[in-house]
Order: structure tokens, then C-alpha cells, then sequence
């Protein structure tokens, strides 16, 4: 889905930004910058002609992409640049190397691309917080901005259809229902026996092949879920998000897993034995207290749980 923006409000929120995020990978985004400086990044440069200079509409565009290494983004920038150079449009490709996709490399590509006043800016936004503030001071600048959004098909699986499982399904499609992008297909339930998971997700990605993000908040879900999208052979199309580094860590290497929610354990142990000596030294406690969150991905997940009170 193109969208040419023209305003920055109503877009992603941070949290299921992270789950639009999962499966574009998959799907197609783009991103304009300028100058490739950053460290590790990989620049591939469509020129238009010299005579350039008589051309009326934008007098350049630059092209961010997340993971140019990537298949599907290699050929979505090889046929960008083709139709820039075609109508006379000096075009610039820069993204991070490797397989891991980096939000601060992108932005700055756009911030940097803003100060050198290109003419037009195509990108895949991340994340709402992150990249709309720059979109709205690229059209200050008189910078043209346009986005393509991957639509996010979803799967659950989880052990059964009562809370917690149910309340976790509850809340991740009522925020789902205010982004364009990202449906909620169908719900299924293992019964807490992991051993169905594998067929279960063979099952969904069958009578929903539009399906290409799982999710699940049970960790021990995801070596099934994984085992059935390579066996599959959807690995680059299908992608699962967990909230448990539990049975993850192959999916992660395997490029299958995008991300895992970990919660820090050991403060959720710690919280209420302070807490609760708080109120009986008659002090006033907050009704909810959250405890720290933190998203791991391949090229983070060691450093992530390697104390341990992340999981």
C-alpha cells in the first residue's frame, strides 16, 4: 500500500509498530536518505542521465531500504532506481548491511537527507514515534515524503481460548483494529500439548496463505511454530513474533523469529517485596506498577538475556 504523506497523525503506535514491523520484511518498504557515512552501510547508486538538469519534477530521490541485502528489498531498489532513471530522476539506494534492520541508521539517513534538500523521500516507518517527526520537518523543508505499508496478516496460537491467552489475543487485536495494516485472521489453541504446534501452523498457513506473521505468548509455542514455516519452505515470508526467549534462540538464527518481547524477570521478582514493605511502613503504592520491557532480535538477543533476568 503506497501512502503519500501528507499528514503525520493517526499512524502506529510504538508497540504494535513492532508487530507491523515483524512481517515487512516480507513485504515491501522503502526509505529515502542521502549520503551513506554510517558505518557497515551499503550503497548502491542508479544515476539518472547528466542531462538531468532539464528535468521539471523532482530534482532527485533517495531510497533508504531497511535490508538492502535482502531479496525482496534488493529488487524493490534495483526497480526503483530503473523508473527514476527512466524519467530523469537522480536516484540514490543506501541501507544497513547484513540482516538486521536499524531504525538509527535510517532515520539519520532521512535527517541527513532533509539537510541536503533532495527532492523526494520514500521509506518503510518503523515505528510512528521514530520516523513521523521527521516526515513532518521534511515537508517543512519542502521535501516530498511517500511510505509503502505492508499489511500484517496474524496468527495466534496459544494454549487456550480463557486468560491469560485470551486477554493477550483481547488487547493485540483491539489495538490492531485502529491500523490499517495489520488483521487478525484466526486464533488456535493447543490445548497446552506443543507437540500440535507444528501441525497447527501448517494447518493455518494452508487455509490462510495470506497469513505471514504468527504470534504467541508462549514461548514454549515457537520451536513448532518455526519447524512449520521452514518445512513449509516460507522462511523470508512468514515470520513469528513471541514474547519468550524460550525455544526462540534457532528462529532468531534461523531469520524466522523478527523479534521476542522479554520482561525482566527479575524485577517482576523483586517489585513486590519492595512494594509491599512500602505499604506496611504505611506508605502510598501505585495500583499498577509495569516492569521494563525490552525487544530482542538476532543482532541483540545475547546481550539481552545474558544476566539472565531478561527471558
Amino acid at each position: 500500500m503506497l501512502r503519500h504523506d501528507s499528514s503525520v497523525s493517526g499512524r502506529t503506535p510504538a508497540g504494535i509498530g513492532r508487530a507491523r514491523r515483524s512481517g515487512f520484511a516480507a513485504r515491501a518498504a522503502v526509505v529515502v536518505t542521502a549520503a551513506a557515512a554510517a558505518t557497515g552501510a551499503v550503497v548502491a547508486t542508479a544515476s539518472a542521465s547528466s542531462s538531468h538538469s532539464s528535468h521539471k519534477g523532482l530534482k532527485s530521490l533517495e531510497f533508504v531500504s531497511p535490508l538492502p541485502d535482502v531479496s525482496v528489498w534488493h529488487k524493490i531498489g534495483q526497480c526503483m532506481g530503473i523508473e527514476a532513471k527512466k524519467l530523469g530522476i537522480p536516484f540514490t539506494l543506501t541501507g544497513p548491511g547484513g540482516s538486521t534492520v536499524s531504525a538509527q541508521f535510517m532515520t539519520s539517513r532521512i535527517d541527513q537527507a532533509i539537510a541536503d534538500h533532495e527532492g523526494g523521500i520514500v521509506t518503510f516507518p518503523l515505528s510512528a514515534p521514530e520516523f513521523d517527526p521527521l516526515f513532518a520537518q521534511a515537508r517543512k523543508a519542502g521535501v516530498e515524503v511517500a511510505t509503502l505499508e505492508g499489511e500484517q496478516y496474524v496468527a495466534f496460537i496459544e494454549p487456550f481460548d480463557e486468560p491469560p491467552s485470551s486477554t493477550f489475543i483481547k488487547a493485540f487485536t483491539a489495538a490492531a483494529a485502529k491500523l490499517p495494516n495489520v488483521k487478525v485472521v484466526t486464533s488456535q489453541y493447543d490445548s497446552s500439548n506443543v507437540t500440535n504446534d507444528v501441525d497447527i501452523a501448517t494447518n493455518i498457513m494452508t487455509a490462510h496463505p495470506q497469513v505471514n506473521m504468527f504470534v504467541t505468548d508462549d514461548g514454549l509455542s515457537t520451536a513448532g511454530i518455526v519447524s512449520a514455516i521452514e518445512g513449509a519452505k516460507k522462511v523470508g515470508k512468514v515470520f513469528v513474533t513471541t514474547n519468550n526467549i524460550s525455544g526462540a534462540v534457532d528462529g532468531l538464527k534461523a531469520g524466522v523469529v523478527y523479534e521476542v518481547l522479554l520482561q525482566n524477570m527479575c524485577q517482576i521478582g523483586t517489585l513486590p517485596v519492595e512494594e509491599l514493605e512500602a505499604a506496611a511502613e504505611g506508605k502510598k503504592i501505585p495500583k499498577e506498577i509495569a516492569t521494563d520491557l525490552e525487544f530482542a532480535t538476532k543482532s541483540n538477543y545475547k546481550k539481552l538475556t545474558a544476566s539472565g533476568d531478561y527471558q
